[in-house]
């Protein structure tokens, strides 16, 4: 077919040859910068919902993507979950299985733009972790102080592994604290990350212990509810949000404290319907009446858009120069690193395929299962 070649079919463990967390931030760095000069473009999140098959649960359907000129790549991301609410004492978090619990389904197709072509296809497990932390890194490159050297980490899990390594790849970072409820996962997170990091990570017994003297906080949890309050902040600090709530719903109290809040685009904190308790991240649509999504517990709702995003500065406006940062060593700020900016699928997913065909990875397949004779 003409000079095309068969798609790739790649699994994680070929994403993981592939891409190293340095390599990821500074081709993110480029993507948005290319984003934010009018040479990359993003199209926001759209979700379906509809009533799962079990009572208390909601099937998600979630469709993102991006693509650059230069790059001459397109990517679209797929999400296939079926969300649940879990809540033990105080604590509230959304959990997400595709089939059974244990097991997901998120994929990404990648497509040149110069002829069509279908070039790869793979989970967006690794990918996700290296996008959302790298282009956080990007935020913490333009908003920390330059000398920052110290992170307050609340949470323990694979996301705070990854923004500890990609916020390392833009600052010296000589120290983390880390704090999250279940004691031996915290302890392990120390002894990983101070092995993989060769620093000194030290487990604390509170969320304000571990937000103590540290120059950049972290709120890398899975939680729909408040895991700081803005009264613990201290003077220079960088705060950033991607728990469950996103956005500012991560902290509680005076949120005056602030002298600035960020996010690297605030196209997809909008929503197309609000189904009785509120709006869902991107453009979401329900298939049912309210009482269908009566699982949806009060906290997952966001609120307005105009809300939400009111006083946000976007960062593709700093990086034009149509907008400004930091503007003291005193201020402290907050970033939003929910990390949907799609540009960065195109351009990691870009270099897992390069690497695909270099190093020979993942397995090839016919491209005549994707196309047609039958025009549409």
């Amino acid at each position: 077919m003409g000079e095309c070649s068969m798609p790739y079919l790649l699994s994680n463990e070929d994403v993981a040859q592939a891409l190293d967390m340095e390599t990821s931030v500074r081709a993110l760095e480029s993507a948005v910068r290319e984003w934010a000069h009018g040479n990359a473009a993003a199209v926001p999140r759209h979700n379906f919902f509809a009533p799962a098959g079990r009572e208390g649960e909601v099937f998600q359907f979630g469709v993102m993507s991006g693509g650059s000129k230069n790059d001459q790549l397109y990517c679209l991301r797929i999400l296939d979950d079926v969300l649940y609410y879990q809540r033990e004492g105080d604590l509230l978090t959304r959990e997400k299985y595709c089939i059974e619990p244990g097991t997901y389904c998120g994929l990404l197709l990648l497509f040149s733009t110069a002829n069509g072509e279908l070039l790869g296809i793979m989970p967006d497990g690794i990918i996700q972790h290296m996008r959302v932390a790298g282009e956080t890194a990007v935020g913490v490159d333009i908003l920390a102080n330059s000398d920052a050297s110290t992170i307050g980490m609340l949470g323990s899990g694979g996301m705070a592994r990854s923004f500890a390594e990609a916020i390392s790849v833009v600052r010296d970072i000589r120290g983390i604290k880390v704090y999250s409820p279940t004691r031996e996962h915290r302890e392990e997170y120390a002894r990983d990350m101070a092995e993989r990091l060769d620093i000194e990570v030290q487990s604390v017994n509170g969320p304000r212990e571990a937000i103590q003297g540290t120059d950049i906080v972290c709120l890398c949890t899975d939680s729909l509810r408040p895991v700081m309050s803005a009264e613990w902040m201290e003077p220079g600090q960088l705060v950033i949000s991607v728990g469950g709530g996103g956005g500012l719903l991560d902290v509680s109290g005076d949120m005056s404290l602030f002298q600035g809040f960020f996010a690297i685009s605030t196209d997809d904190l909008a929503s197309a319907e609000d189904r009785g308790g509120g709006y869902m991240i991107g453009y979401s649509y329900f298939a049912g009446q309210p009482q269908d999504f009566g699982a949806i517990p009060q906290e997952a709702w966001w609120p307005a858009p105009e809300e939400h995003n009111r006083g946000v500065t976007r960062l593709l406006d700093v990086m034009s120069g149509a907008a400004t940062g930091r503007s003291s060593r005193e201020d402290i700020l907050h970033l939003w690193g929910g990390g949907y900016t799609t540009v960065g699928f195109s351009a990691l997913a870009g270099i897992v395929y390069r690497a695909a065909k270099e190093k020979g990875l993942g397995q090839q397949i016919p491209l005549d299962w994707f196309v047609q004779k039958v025009r549409d």
